[in-house]
């Protein structure tokens, strides 16, 4: 788990647009790296193979497929390459961009992040976090973390305030 994160290498070969649908269908997106910490653990996570893998990075300023901003890359020498080159493949811990109609395994997350469906004080949201396996209530650690959990909010529709730890 990286940053709230579980990441899930799936072994099918498949454009970038149908990793995406893939990901989103089967999990929350395609992974986000958002800085050097994060593709640190993704490294210690066994994920640096000799296996390409797509990650949610598009050509479009750059931007996650979760809809957060890039600020963060890895790129190998030489990339990015102009377009056609719209997508983006994690390889031997590196960042390239290739077409997006090139088939390579998807990387995808499942966030850890469960919200509430009834509003509850303080105290008893503490209580909730904690009952049934569930690891406590959400801590943010840093402004990458609160950009991750607000777009995850958006991606659920979720419009009311919620509790974080503090």
């Amino acid at each position: 788990m990286v940053h709230g994160k579980v990441f899930s290498a799936q072994g099918r070969d498949i454009s970038c647009a149908m990793n995406k649908r893939y990901c989103r269908g089967n999990y929350t997106d395609l992974v986000s790296i958002r800085d050097q910490q994060q593709n640190e653990e993704v490294k210690i996570k066994g994920l640096n193979s000799s296996t390409p893998f797509w990650i949610g990075l598009l050509r479009d300023d750059w931007q996650w497929t979760d809809g957060g901003n890039s600020t963060y890359r890895n790129w190998a020498s030489g990339q990015p390459l102009s377009s056609p080159y719209n997508c983006v493949k994690l390889f031997a811990r590196e960042w390239y961009s290739v077409p997006c109609s090139n088939v390579q395994y998807p990387l995808c997350y499942n966030t850890s992040i469960h919200v509430s469906d009834v509003a509850l004080s303080w105290e008893k949201a503490l209580d909730y976090c904690h009952e049934g396996n569930r690891a406590g209530i959400l801590n943010i650690d840093s402004e990458a973390e609160q950009k991750e959990v607000a777009s995850e909010l958006r991606r659920r529709r979720v419009s009311e305030p919620v509790w974080v730890g503090a």
